[in-house]
C-alpha cells in the first residue's frame, strides 16, 4: 500500500488496464474485485474500532461489487456491518452478484429504493463508519434521486466516511463534483490514483488519499500509461537524495532568474529564496538596478546579472551569453509584459534547447499574446519547458474563461 503514486489514471485508462489485466494477464475480474475489497477491508480494520456499526452503501456497478467483498471480509473480522443495497441482486454485474451471495449471515442487508429510504437515511445516521461504494469512477452524469439523499445524509454524519476508488459524484476526470458529492475522510484508491483525486474540487472531497495495489501487472501499466502524473514530496525527496559531504555549490546547478521590474522587486525576491530553499547550487538574477539593491539586502547569496543598456537584440544577445553557464532558466515573476521582453524570452526559448525553460507569470502572458508558436517549435527541437499558470493565466493561454479551464484541465493538458 503506497500513498501519492506518480501516475494518474483517467477512467478510460483504468478501464484499459483492468481489461488487459483479465483478458492478457489471465487475471479473473472476480480476482482483481476481492483484492480491491479486502485491501480496503484491512485498512479499515487497521483505524480504532468505530463507534457504531459499519454501514456500507453499495450501488449497482463493479464499485458496489467492491464494497460486498470489504463489508465480508469486515463481517467475519467480527466488525459489526449492514450494507444498503441501491440495486436489485439480480441486476448485479455477475462478479458483484457473486459477491452478494457470498455475504455471511451477520451482515445485514436492506434493498434501498424510493419507498425503503426511511430505514436506510435512520442506519447512516447510528452508523461509526460509511463507507461509500455507490459509484466510482467512470461517472459521467449528475447524481439524483435516492443517491443523492444518500450522499447528502451522509455528509452530514459524524461517522467516519470512507469512500472507494473514488468518491461517488466526483469526476474521476475532471474533479468536478457531478451534483453532489460524498465527502470523504479517507479514500481508498484502486491500482492508480485518479487525475480528478488531484483537481479540485475533487482533491477536497477525497481527505486522505491511499492507494491499494490490486495486482495490475507492471507490464500492462507501462504499456498503457497516463497522461498525467503527480510529483509529490516523496518522489521529491528521492530525486534530490542526501548531498554528499564532498560536493559544492557549483554541484547543484546554476539557474538563471529573469525577474523583477520598477514596483516588483517583491517577485524576483521570492522567487530566488525559493530556487535557493530548493537546494538550487547557485542563483543569478538577471533584473533591475532597484530589484538587485533589494534583492542583495535580502539574498546576499544570489547573484545578480544586469542586461545593458541599448535595443532589444543586443539584450537578447547578452542573455543568452548568460544563459551558457546555466543549467535551467526561469522567466517571468514580476518581469513586465511589454514587446521588448517578448522578444527576450522568444530568443532565449529557441538559442537554448539543450537546458530546461520555466515560464511563470508575465512570461505566461506573453506567450499569451505573443502567440504559442515559438514554445510549439522549443518543443517539437526538443526543448524542455515548464508552464506554471494559475486559473486566469492558464485561461488567457487556452482562450477560455476561468470558470472553463479547472474543470476541463485533463482535456487541455495533454501529453502524446
Amino acid at each position: 500500500m503506497t500513498t501519492y503514486p506518480l501516475a494518474l489514471a483517467t477512467a478510460d485508462e483504468m478501464r484499459e488496464m483492468d481489461r488487459a489485466t483479465i483478458v492478457e494477464g489471465g487475471v479473473p475480474g472476480i480476482d482483481l474485485m476481492e483484492t480491491a475489497g479486502a485491501g480496503t477491508a484491512k485498512a479499515l480494520l487497521a483505524l480504532p474500532p468505530p463507534s457504531g456499526p459499519i454501514v456500507v452503501m453499495a450501488g449497482g456497478g463493479h464499485n458496489g461489487g467492491d464494497a460486498l467483498v470489504a463489508a465480508r471480509h469486515l463481517a467475519l473480522a467480527g466488525r459489526p456491518c449492514e450494507v444498503l443495497l441501491f440495486a436489485e441482486p439480480d441486476q448485479l454485474p455477475e462478479d458483484a452478484k457473486t459477491n452478494y451471495d457470498r455475504l455471511p449471515s451477520p451482515v445485514s442487508v436492506r434493498r434501498i429504493g424510493t419507498e425503503t429510504f426511511g430505514p436506510a437515511s435512520e442506519a447512516l445516521r447510528r452508523a461509526g463508519t460509511i463507507v461509500d461504494g455507490l459509484f466510482g469512477t467512470g461517472l459521467a452524469r449528475e447524481v439524483g434521486g435516492i443517491h443523492a439523499e444518500a450522499i447528502r445524509v451522509a455528509n452530514r454524519s459524524s461517522a467516519l466516511r470512507v469512500a472507494l476508488d473514488m468518491p461517488s459524484g466526483v469526476s474521476s476526470d475532471t474533479g468536478q463534483v457531478l451534483g453532489v458529492a460524498f465527502r470523504a475522510d479517507r479514500t481508498y484508491t484502486y491500482g492508480l490514483a485518479k487525475l480528478g483525486q488531484m483537481l479540485y474540487p475533487g482533491a477536497e472531497f477525497c481527505g486522505h488519499l491511499t492507494t491499494i495495489d490490486i495486482g495490475l501487472p507492471p507490464s500492462v501499466v507501462r504499456r498503457i500509461g497516463t497522461d498525467a502524473s503527480c510529483f509529490h514530496e516523496s518522489q521529491a525527496r528521492r530525486t534530490i537524495g542526501r548531498r554528499k559531504p564532498d560536493t559544492h555549490k557549483g554541484t547543484y546547478g546554476h539557474l538563471l532568474l529573469v525577474a523583477g521590474s520598477p514596483g516588483k522587486s517583491g517577485a524576483a525576491i521570492l522567487a530566488a529564496g525559493a530556487a535557493l530553499r530548493a537546494g538550487t547550487g547557485l542563483v543569478t538574477v538577471a533584473t533591475d538596478e532597484a530589484t538587485r539593491l533589494a534583492l542583495a539586502a535580502r539574498h546576499p547569496e544570489a547573484m545578480t546579472f544586469a542586461l545593458p543598456p541599448g535595443d532589444p537584440p543586443s539584450q537578447a544577445t547578452a542573455l543568452y551569453n548568460a544563459t551558457l553557464r546555466m543549467n535551467a532558466v526561469v522567466f517571468g515573476p514580476g518581469w513586465g509584459a511589454d514587446d521588448k521582453n517578448l522578444l527576450l524570452l522568444r530568443e532565449a526559448a529557441l538559442g537554448r534547447l539543450d537546458i530546461p525553460l520555466l515560464l511563470d507569470a508575465d512570461a505566461l502572458t506573453l506567450a499569451a499574446t505573443g502567440g504559442m508558436g515559438f514554445l510549439l517549435e522549443r518543443s517539437m527541437h526538443g526543448g524542455q519547458t515548464v508552464l506554471t499558470p494559475h486559473p486566469g493565466e492558464a485561461s488567457r493561454l487556452l482562450g477560455t474563461t476561468t470558470d472553463e479551464t479547472p474543470s476541463e484541465a485533463g482535456t487541455y493538458v495533454h501529453i502524446p
